[in-house]
């Protein structure tokens, strides 16, 4: 009888050893799952951050380009050359043209990156606007309007002066974005 139960013993032992390898496989199981599911949510997170940053990555080129960096600017003169009356049949006496404000754009309580800086003839009836002119009203309307379609010029008002010879302009709140050099 004793030799009967001594030769279950192995068959017991490893039946027992069995169940420790498959209940000791079942949390290892558990484990690995729980591991590889929190591996696919970083995963799946980094995924949708990269997509989140290459559509960033797109504004930011276009933000780049509408917009110049302020240090690209050293004083009055390349500011005023900057804006490029000329190119759009205008003009204006430089020698007459100030700085009025240099104002950073601020959106929700928060600078946006954005240097808003104004010029203003000393010349002229209004002393709060600068006065641009053209050989005649066809291009002056033409340059008003291809100037006012530049991202990085704020025209806050345009006054057409009919009353001489020049065709003339009064643009108030006249002012240039610059991109700050901090962003």
């Amino acid at each position: 009888m004793i030799s009967h139960q001594f030769r279950r013993a192995p068959f017991l032992i490893a039946l027992v050893f069995v169940l420790l390898l498959l209940l000791n496989g079942w949390d290892a199981s558990t484990i690995l799952r729980s591991k590889a599911a929190a591996q696919e949510t970083v995963t799946e997170g980094v995924y949708q951050w990269r997509q989140s940053y290459m559509a960033l990555r797109e504004v930011l080129g276009q933000w780049e380009k509408k917009y110049r960096r302020d240090d690209s600017i050293q004083d009055l003169i390349s500011l005023y050359a900057m804006v490029g009356l000329d190119r759009y049949g205008l003009r204006t006496n430089a020698d007459n043209v100030i700085l009025n404000t240099i104002e950073p754009i601020v959106q929700n309580n928060l600078h946006i990156g954005l240097t808003k800086i104004c010029l203003i003839s000393t010349r002229g009836a209004d002393h709060d606007s600068l006065l641009v002119e053209a050989h005649d009203y066809e291009t002056l309307f033409r340059g008003l309007s291809q100037l006012a379609d530049q991202p990085d010029i704020h025209i806050g008002k345009i006054s057409i002066k009919g009353d001489s010879s020049l065709a003339t302009a009064n643009l108030g709140d006249f002012c240039i974005l610059l991109r700050t050099s901090q962003s």
